[in-house]
């Protein structure tokens, strides 16, 4: 629907094992699955918290945005949180056209 992630899979990645790693791992890739890039009909994306979701954000309708953070990782977290907004970014006029549509 140009709105909702399927998932993602990350191709190359020399982070730290145990650490930055994780990343590839089912539990943390499996977090994309639903998540929403727009909110209000206005783009947001999707961006990491430190912690838990449902420690970290108050507002139950910022949920389908954020993704449980990996412990010890915040450069890892923050860089899938600038591929997740500011990266998306570029396609955003096909995801704005084509919302809705495919």
């Amino acid at each position: 629907d140009g709105d909702t992630l399927i998932g993602i899979s990350f191709h190359q990645q020399m982070e730290t094992p145990g650490l930055g790693a994780e990343i590839i791992e089912p539990w943390f890739r499996g977090q994309f699955k639903g998540k929403k890039l727009f909110k209000d009909g206005k783009f947001y994306g999707v961006k990491v918290v430190k912690g838990k979701v449902e420690a970290s954000i108050k507002d139950p309708a910022l949920i389908p945005h954020h993704l449980d953070g990996i412990s010890g990782a915040t450069i890892t977290s923050d860089g899938v949180t600038e591929i997740m907004t500011e990266n998306v970014k570029r396609y955003l006029h096909f995801l704005e056209k084509n919302r809705k549509t495919l």
